[in-house]
């Protein structure tokens, strides 16, 4: 089973870490995605083209970034020319971005990771390619909190805020390949924070053991209009690959919901 993952490059600290997860699942060999399956003297178009024939499953993540590419343009409608002529390629939106649903795709149901989250879409896509097509349409339910994450050097600026209403419980577990940090919360001068072994945690995330499990908790609720700011400093500057990190946000005793990305 070849599967295809379609997305822009600046979309990458969302995609990245559903590719690695496949790639631990179904082989490295067997999930197109550049970072790893285009090399450096590597012909990119030739590179595209051969994982395009070879397809059996095309993700297509959309976003702002991926609707207005015109590479990533190039290869979902080719997809959808292909599976019209062949009908063996499986293509599946998968929505990361508050987009408009393009037309030629709008009677396909689609995985909602904008809405239901990183670990539902990760399963309804393993489910896709094992044939379980067991995933929905968009749910009604409210993803109230939301993260927006830029990397500089080896500083890991986030900004969470709150869309609909005031989240009172500001607990979060951040997963790292480091385990020695420091944080910088900016306007914050409470807050309590904690360390552990990843498996150690309180929620199960498909990623490598070498992560670390990081807690923080603020003394503060966050509300519409008055996001969480917080810089992680690093010992180093590390990879992309390697750089990949999950944010959980505590919603009871014995939940936490992953915080989606924009």
């Amino acid at each position: 089973m070849k599967i295809f993952l379609s997305h822009n490059s600046r979309d990458k600290s969302i995609v990245t870490p559903i590719a690695q997860s496949l790639s631990n699942i179904f082989g490295q060999d067997n999930v197109f995605f550049d970072s790893w399956s285009i090399q450096p003297g590597d012909n990119i178009l030739d590179k595209m083209e051969e994982g395009l024939v070879n397809t059996d499953v095309f993700f297509f993540f959309m976003s702002k970034n991926s609707l207005a590419s015109d590479m990533v343009k190039l290869e979902w409608q080719n997809t959808l020319f292909k599976k019209a002529q062949q009908h063996r390629v499986k293509l599946v939106p998968v929505l990361i971005d508050s987009v408009e649903v393009p037309f030629l795709l709008s009677q396909t149901l689609f995985i909602d990771i904008l809405h239901n989250g990183l670990e539902t879409g990760l399963k309804q896509m393993i489910d896709v390619i094992q044939g379980n097509n067991n995933y929905t349409t968009m749910t009604t339910s409210v993803k109230n909190l939301r993260q927006h994450v830029v990397r500089n050097q080896n500083i890991l600026a986030i900004e969470i805020y709150a869309n609909f209403f005031m989240e009172p419980n500001s607990q979060f577990l951040i997963f790292l390949p480091e385990k020695n940090i420091k944080y910088e919360i900016l306007g914050e001068s409470m807050y309590e924070s904690n360390v552990w072994d990843k498996s150690s945690a309180p929620v199960k995330v498909p990623i490598d053991n070498n992560f670390f499990v990081h807690y923080l908790r603020i003394e503060r609720s966050i509300t519409v209009g008055y996001s969480l700011k917080i810089n992680i400093s690093l010992s180093k500057e590390f990879s992309t690959k390697e750089i990949l990190y999950y944010l959980y946000h505590r919603l009871n005793e014995k939940t936490w919901e992953p915080v989606p990305i924009m």
